[in-house]
């Protein structure tokens, strides 16, 4: 209950009030006496508010809008840059992967064949001159 009057002790100061709720209102101050204080605390500081006289130099609000529009988050990005930076974080990613995999694939034809070499890597054993030559006539 507390909460809802609380909501409508704002919507008061901000004249969203219906006739329902000024009607409520009275009541739920009567009932809530920290309510009817808040509602002096409140009071009190908008009339010291509303009595403030705000002044700012000339080009206060240039300065501000160039601040604005310098903050990256505001700023429209190159689209270059955008995907530069965007493919060198999915390179941060990728890439220890990558070698990971690579030792691996290393680790296991080592296991597996006994050396890392190119015949091992490709799969071919001592491939000679003749034998080349038979391949490709088996390739076509």
């Amino acid at each position: 209950m507390i909460k809802k009057l609380k909501k409508l002790l704002i919507k008061l100061y901000d004249n969203n009030l219906s006739h329902k709720d000024q009607e409520e209102l009275p009541n739920g101050f009567a009932a809530f006496p920290e309510l009817a204080q808040e509602k002096e605390e409140l009071s009190s500081l908008i009339q010291v508010l509303q009595k403030r006289n705000y002044s700012f130099q000339p080009g206060f609000s240039e300065k501000i809008m160039r601040k604005i529009e310098s903050v990256s988050y505001f700023a429209i990005p190159d689209p270059r840059e955008y995907f530069e930076a965007q493919l060198n974080l999915l390179f941060r990613w990728v890439a220890p992967a990558g070698a990971a995999v690579i030792i691996i694939f290393l680790i296991s034809l080592y296991l597996t064949q006994g050396s890392i070499s190119v015949n091992a890597i490709t799969g071919i054993d001592n491939l000679t001159f003749n034998d080349a030559i038979t391949l490709s006539f088996y390739n076509y």
